[in-house]
Parts: C-alpha cells; structure tokens; sequence
C-alpha cells in the first residue's frame, strides 16, 4: 500500500524490492530480515506521533497523540494497526474504523495469534485510501 501510483503487480514487486534494499540483514546463507525496518505502507503522509501499545492477552491497545499537522495529515485520516506472528504466518490489523482524531484504537487479535507474541506496525492513509503514511514498527508483544 502506498508504493506508487502503478497495477498491483507493480506495486507488489516494488515493496518486495524495498524489503529487499532496506530490511534484509546478514550474509547469505545466514539472511534475517530486521522487522524494525519493514514497511508495510510507504508514503508521505504522517503516521501517528507518540504511539504507545499495550497488550493484555488476546487484545492489543494503542494510543497515539490526536494532533496533526494539516500539510501531512488530517482528523478523518485512518489509522491501521497491523499485528503479524512471521512464525505461523499469520496478521491481524483492527476491523473497527479508527481516525486520528479518536487518538486510540484496540484490536481483537485472531484465535491462532491469542497466545503468540506479535510484531506491530502502525500507520495511516488519507480518507480516499491513496496517500499512505510509513508504517512504524512498535515492538514485539
């Protein structure tokens, strides 16, 4: 999401090519991928400022700072939090509609991630679903 104006396919492989430039670490054939610098979106919108995850058992929480700067974001923008176990191959982002303005949203993560720790990433896209922010990697939890 956000990786240009072009067909899926398109798109598809220039995320891959970012992943590859950008995320991959070692020597082959000791290759690991750092998760810290993975970008599931990419654009210039700005991604919620002072984000602040929490997770009790099955549900994840993240609260974000309301404001924005109306050149790179605004109220009705959309905010996404996206939780990924890379072991079982499984992610889960959050089915209720959060804006930047609520300054939280809470995610219902899926069965098979209830007992498993999570990668989490965070971003925003605009109210047309066409400019997208950098997601931001929070942490495992």
């Amino acid at each position: 999401m956000g990786y240009g104006r072009h067909n899926k396919k398109s798109a598809f492989n220039m995320a891959v090519a970012d992943l590859m430039h950008n995320a991959i670490e070692g020597l082959y054939p000791a290759l690991t991928v750092n998760p810290q610098k993975v970008r599931l979106t990419k654009g210039g919108l700005l991604c919620p400022r002072r984000p602040s995850p929490l997770r009790i058992t099955d549900k994840l929480t993240v609260t974000f700072d309301p404001e924005f700067d109306e050149l790179s974001g605004f109220g009705d923008d959309e905010v996404i939090v996206c939780a990924y176990n890379p072991d079982i191959a499984v992610a889960g982002i959050n089915e209720e509609k959060c804006l930047r303005r609520d300054g939280a949203l809470e995610l219902q993560l899926p069965v098979q991630l209830a007992d498993t720790p999570v990668m989490v990433y965070l971003f925003a896209r605009d109210r047309s679903a066409k400019r997208y922010a950098n997601s931001a990697f929070l942490g495992v939890f």
